[in-house]
């Protein structure tokens, strides 16, 4: 892709180099600190919550135009709502009236950005709430800790549906393409979620979290999980793979210092479809 994604330095408050307005789609993920000044790359986007929305991403700013904007059909229906709260019954997870509203905002919220930028192909809201605030639920007994990162977060998941339903616990949102950690940053704004902390760099750059469990969900290989996030994980933390069919070659080839504990199939309510728990420790 040779496309060019364009912004004016307004757009994150007059922070930007004026080398920074062409950013090539390309690279914008895996160089996204090196388009903000050195002063300001750290506060504004490895930590979350960039600065202005004057001229942001289409589909990321001006969230009360875009609430406001919204078609009937990316409403959740009652139907909708109500498959959501079932979901969550059923995975053993008691949500407030207030949760199962968020989490349902948090699904509008997503597929209406997600017309501008890619974050999912998901695009019915009855699919969303089963492939992925359900989805996600699942794992919510399997995590450890307090602090958790979803590395590869994307559009939120598992970390966004997780923070709501576990207030009590940190959530750290790992991306390191900016456009999706800037749709994010208004997400957690929206929902008034205090429990989440955006950083949007490389997994493998990023050190002294030193949380308990790092999840990943539809991020690639176990290995690839291990080496991009080894050092964002406690010395006894746990590296949590959703994975779909599991790859026995993954299992046998695994990074050298580093075991699978357990290998855990589950069933995800109305998901007509295989998922596993990979768990994962350091010898």
């Amino acid at each position: 892709c040779h496309a060019l994604y364009t912004e004016r330095s307004e757009s994150f408050g007059g922070k930007l180099n004026n080398t920074s307005k062409c950013i090539q789609a390309r690279s914008l993920g895996r160089h996204c600190k090196q388009h903000v000044t050195q002063k300001h790359s750290r506060h504004s986007y490895q930590r979350g919550h960039a600065k202005g929305t004057s001229r942001a991403i289409p589909g990321v700013s001006g969230w009360k135009h875009c609430r406001q904007s919204f078609g009937e059909g990316l409403k959740l229906s009652k139907s909708d709502k109500e498959l959501l709260k079932k979901g969550s019954i059923a995975l053993g997870l008691k949500q407030p009236d207030e949760s199962i509203h968020k989490q349902a905002l948090y699904l509008e919220l997503l597929l209406e950005a997600n017309k501008n930028i890619s974050l999912t192909g998901i695009k019915n809201p009855k699919e969303a709430v089963i492939k992925h605030t359900i989805d996600s639920l699942s794992v919510s007994s399997a995590i450890e800790g307090e602090k958790i990162v979803d590395i590869g977060s994307g559009g939120g998941t598992p970390g966004i549906p997780l923070a709501i339903a576990n207030p009590d616990k940190k959530f750290y949102l790992v991306d390191s393409v900016l456009k999706k950690i800037k749709f994010l940053d208004e997400a957690v704004k929206v929902l008034d979620l205090d429990n989440i902390e955006t950083i949007c760099d490389r997994g493998e750059n990023i050190n002294k979290l030193s949380a308990e469990t790092v999840v990943s969900r539809a991020f690639g290989s176990l290995n690839y999980l291990i080496e991009s996030s080894k050092n964002m994980v406690s010395k006894n933390g746990l590296f949590l793979a959703m994975k779909g069919k599991i790859n026995q070659e993954e299992i046998s080839d695994l990074v050298t210092g580093f075991s699978v504990l357990q290998i855990q199939e589950i069933e995800v309510p109305y998901l007509e479809a295989t998922r596993h728990f990979v768990f994962i420790k350091r010898k």
